[in-house]
């Protein structure tokens, strides 16, 4: 879990909670803003992200000049995944590093995931009691990335990447590098 505010626990259930016997606090929660504002432009880091890599189809202006929302379709293929990470990228304030020169983002794995599937109640479709049925492509980035813009960057570590996030998706979670 990542949030703005120290999390209470008092309204879990009782017994909810794994019982330590005192050794260690559970759920353990540690301060990371701090450790956040000391990232600089230049930080390497390493990195793993659970995303839903889409692409609005249908998107058209309405009769009254508006634009309306079209619908989400994953991108399917391993390039245009690592392409959808490397544009999230750039608007995030990091770049992806290139470790091997065999492949256009070789320091980046992706790992294809199960579809997740979900509903959203008082949705449109009735075929499934009323709720609509959300369908998400997931996949793990895994590799490392360069802070380009500091205050990009930790607003991206702050909101996530991509959509999703309501249901799991775009926490980026970084760790220094290996020696």
């Amino acid at each position: 879990m990542q949030s703005d505010v120290w999390p209470d626990w008092s309204r879990l259930r009782p017994g909810y909670l794994l019982e330590t016997g005192g050794e260690k606090e559970n759920p353990a929660c540690k301060r990371i803003d701090d450790r956040y504002r000391t990232l600089g432009v230049g930080t390497v880091l390493r990195f793993r992200l659970r995303a839903n890599p889409t692409r609005k189809v249908d998107t058209r202006s309405g009769p009254d000049g508006a634009r309306r929302n079209g619908r989400r379709v994953d991108w399917r293929g391993e390039e245009e995944r690592l392409a959808w990470l490397q544009r999230k990228g750039e608007q995030g304030g990091f770049r992806l590093l290139t470790v091997s020169g065999t492949s256009a983002v070789p320091s980046v794995v992706t790992w294809p995931g199960e579809m997740v599937a979900g509903s959203r109640p008082g949705g449109r479709l009735v075929a499934t009691g009323g709720d609509t049925r959300l369908t998400f492509a997931s996949v793990l980035f895994d590799g490392t990335l360069v802070v380009a813009d500091r205050d990009r960057f930790q607003e991206t570590l702050a909101l996530g990447v991509g959509p999703g996030k309501a249901y799991g998706f775009g926490l980026l979670s970084i760790a220094r590098p290996l020696d």
